[in-house]
């Protein structure tokens, strides 16, 4: 029986070991660029909670070297990553940066896993508070977005009416002007 929990352990150590040579990418691509914050507090709490999964500034833990906890790790930075990428701004963004303060504010956004080892990314609620005004302040918020693009669209109708009225008239005068010649 001792002699079966041994092998049953060493059996256990050297899979331990041999997936440790399977590698993931722990890089921090340069900084393209950043939003224009509204403070310097707003950034300062994205750095605390945000920054480590959602930007090109990932501080890489001990515990991200250490498989399987690495593939883990690493699989959540290049979602997170791909997801919102606040050192891409807005290049690398697939989801609008308003969601953001959404996700704070509904407690999706640290995730909870992230936070049991990043005691600096829990908030107070009032930190929550600002922060999530912070993020709305910085990329605006949902409802700033409809107002903005139902904005944008009766700009392009008011100008989809004006280039028309200007055709109308272009065309009423390249008219008049060949009645005269027809005239003369």
């Amino acid at each position: 029986m001792k002699m079966a929990v041994y092998t049953a352990l060493g059996i256990i150590l050297l899979i331990f070991a041999g997936i440790q040579f399977v590698t993931v990418d722990r890089t921090n691509p340069p900084v393209i660029a950043e939003p224009n914050w509204d403070s310097p507090k707003t950034r300062e709490y994205a750095v605390r909670a945000c920054f480590d999964c959602h930007s090109n500034e990932t501080k890489w833990p001990w515990y991200s070297y250490i498989a399987p906890v690495s593939w883990s790790v690493a699989s959540h930075v290049h979602n997170g990553r791909k997801a919102f990428n606040i050192s891409e701004f807005p290049a690398g963004t697939q989801k609008e940066g308003h969601e953001a303060a959404e996700l704070v504010i509904s407690l999706d956004m640290p995730l909870s896993d992230y936070l049991i080892m990043h005691s600096e990314a829990k908030f107070t609620e009032q930190e929550k508070n600002e922060f999530v005004q912070g993020l709305k302040n910085t990329f605006g918020s949902k409802e700033q977005k409809r107002k903005n693009s139902a904005t944008e669209k009766s700009k392009d109708s008011t100008q989809i009416k004006e280039e028309s009225k200007k055709n109308d008239n272009h065309e009423q005068e390249h008219e008049k002007e060949n009645e005269e010649k027809e005239h003369h």
